[in-house]
């Protein structure tokens, strides 16, 4: 599958959605540079969140390789990026999902403090309500809580397990 769409997006250079397709697919096989580059035009040309978050990971991605010498640098690119999708998400009124993402990308890292700090704003952020055919869907169906609940759970359960319990109780029952 691969393969036809990198011959696909090779007829046509110009296309966003394969170009997407094939920063996806570099992404996902370890070519963080040639995903960086993709996911780069794509967002010069159509700016949009997806590619703003992809463009994070991929920063994150390249500045956890072993091979990297400039990780700093690269991690400062990759919160730059993840703060530009934080805005562009808090203005269409979906910041919950921002904060559980920055949280991830904080706790992927292995910054804790700053990663307690994101999951704690999106438990205290409402729930988004999304409209389907002109109906409200109920509150809980796009919330990311329970999410970041259960890593906020991960980092704290040692050190806190009264907290642990509480945000267990709280967000994670069925």
């Amino acid at each position: 599958m691969q393969r036809f769409i990198d011959r696909l997006y090779t007829k046509n250079l110009d296309n966003l959605q394969l170009k997407m397709l094939v920063a996806n697919n570099a992404l996902g096989s370890g070519s963080y540079k040639t995903a960086i580059y993709l996911y780069n035009q794509v967002d010069q040309t159509y700016p949009n969140t997806l590619a703003k978050l992809s463009l994070g990971v991929a920063f994150v991605g390249l500045a956890c390789k072993k091979t990297s010498s400039d990780r700093i640098p690269l991690g400062v690119r990759a919160l730059a990026k993840f703060t530009e999708y934080m805005h562009a998400r808090e203005a269409e009124g979906l910041g919950q999902e921002a904060y559980y993402n920055i949280g991830r990308m904080f706790h992927g890292l292995g910054f804790f403090t700053q990663a307690v700090y994101w999951y704690e704003r999106c438990l205290k952020t409402p729930d988004p309500v999304v409209y389907r055919n002109g109906v409200p869907l109920p509150g809980d169906t796009y919330s990311m809580k329970p999410l970041a609940a259960l890593n906020y759970i991960d980092i704290i359960k040692k050190n806190n397990p009264l907290r642990a319990r509480q945000l267990r109780k709280t967000f994670c029952v069925l």
